[in-house]
């Protein structure tokens, strides 16, 4: 299996999971968490088995170094843009709706939301602080000549 295809499935498979855990939950609440611990188990162990399936060349050069630097630096931009676009949508609704117990369980919905962007954002600052000073010696942004 090639590695593109291996993490389109495992994504797949983790999108399904969630959503059969998210209905779940829904449905029966408490009592569904051993169908929760199980497809947890079930989706890891399937994921694992296909990571050893991928028979794609293991040799790392600059080119799929770059490739893969890109693909992260994209998918972190895409996935904070979509999180603060809800947290934007999610705060609009809070402001207009007239439901106090409405407002504050959205409310309640839009801080993970939050919480999630301020941890990512941090976490990427705490990153590239510590590979600028790695690669350039320095704090600063930009690089020496």
């Amino acid at each position: 299996m090639k590695k593109n295809n291996y993490y389109i499935i495992a994504s797949l498979i983790i999108l399904i999971a969630a959503i059969i855990i998210y209905g779940a939950v829904s449905v029966w609440g408490p009592s569904a968490m051993p169908l929760v611990a199980a497809l947890v188990i079930i989706s890891a162990i399937t994921i694992y088995v296909l990571r050893n399936r991928i028979d794609d060349a293991l040799v790392t050069d600059e080119l799929i170094s770059r490739i893969n630097e890109m693909a992260a630096t994209r998918s972190l931009q895409i996935t904070w843009l979509l999180l603060f676009a809800s947290v934007i949508a999610n705060l609009s609704l809070i402001l207009i709706a007239d439901n106090d117990l409405l407002r504050t369980r959205m409310l309640y919905l839009a801080m993970p939301f939050v919480i999630n962007l301020a941890i990512m954002l941090l976490i990427y600052a705490i990153f590239r602080i510590y590979y600028t000073k790695m690669y350039t010696g320095s704090e600063d942004d930009e690089e020496s000549d």
